[in-house]
């Protein structure tokens, strides 16, 4: 796979039980994970992109537990809501998938969340290059100036 340009970089946020310890902070690190049971994502998923999303240890070395694992979206955030793990994500989540139940929390210290367009190798031509700097541009003119904002207070 050939990795084309970032579109949307923004931070993450922690989506905990409302009830939940950590629910109530203005901002958790990636220290605070340890004895929170993270859900993980069941498939074929390359361990370097599930260790990026949903790490399985904090920067000092703790482990961070894994919680069950998900097949989708929707059935992460009904564990999340039921007590069952926490699901980091992107900041965008709090503001498109708010619901009763669920605190989002900023996280502190990692490194914002990159999405981007992936294409397969072998398969690269000058117009996928093309569409890829276009696709940016655009992404860049609409992207809000602080990504934080999409963490509703």
């Amino acid at each position: 796979m050939t990795r084309g340009p970032t579109l949307l970089a923004e931070d993450r946020v922690l989506a905990v039980a409302a009830g939940h310890p950590l629910a109530g902070r203005d901002t958790v690190t990636l220290e605070d994970l340890t004895g929170v049971p993270l859900l993980t994502i069941a498939g074929d998923i390359p361990e370097y992109w599930l260790e990026h999303r949903l790490p399985t240890s904090t920067p000092s070395g703790r482990p961070i537990e894994q919680g069950p694992s998900v097949t989708d979206f929707q059935e992460a955030l009904t564990l999340v809501a039921g007590g069952n793990g926490a699901l980091p994500a992107g900041a965008h989540v709090a503001l498109h998938h708010g619901r009763p139940g669920i605190s989002y929390v900023p996280v502190e210290g990692d490194k914002p969340l990159g999405h981007g367009l992936m294409w397969r190798s072998d398969g690269g031509n000058r117009a996928i290059e093309l569409f890829g700097r276009t696709a940016r541009e655009i992404a860049r003119d609409m992207a809000p100036a602080d990504p934080r904002r999409a963490v509703p207070n």
